[in-house]
């Protein structure tokens, strides 16, 4: 770019809100008599009525 070249204006993204809540819910997993933890984390947005899971894991 030279010299007083101005570039476009950007839009910039809106503001960080607030993340929704998140739940942990760990629970047991049964297979062939052995037991696993599964630890699981869910979200429920703000405009939203129903959970949605993040992550899980088996420990």
């Amino acid at each position: 770019m030279g010299a007083g070249h101005k570039s476009p204006l950007q839009k910039r993204p809106p503001a960080p809100c607030r993340p929704p809540p998140a739940f942990v819910n760990d629970f047991p997993l049964n297979h062939q008599n052995k037991t696993a933890i599964i630890p699981s984390v869910w979200i429920i947005r703000n405009d939203e009525n129903f959970p949605r899971l993040v992550t899980c894991y088996v420990l």
